[in-house]
């Protein structure tokens, strides 16, 4: 269920939020992200999750690309627009 899921999302969040603080876990090094290819790949998930098309979704780009966590922006933008 949908609740589980976002349990389960909260739980990894802590483990990562853990790791960062410990300085132990090379897996959330930055990088540059592509703002265009990121936000094409939420904007295109969330539309086949959607049940209704009762919002439309569009993006304006102000930068071509950010220095981050890949998947940690992807998971704030996907947060976003939930």
């Amino acid at each position: 269920s949908r609740n589980v899921g976002r349990l389960m999302e909260m739980v990894r969040d802590l483990l990562d939020l853990s790791s960062i603080e410990n300085e132990q876990d090379a897996e959330f090094a930055k990088s540059q992200v592509s703002t265009r290819e990121l936000t094409e790949r939420v904007i295109s998930h969330l539309e086949r999750m959607r049940s209704d098309r009762r919002h439309e979704i569009s993006a304006e780009y102000g930068a071509s690309a950010v220095y981050a966590h890949p998947s940690r922006l992807e998971q704030v933008l996907t947060n976003l627009l939930e």
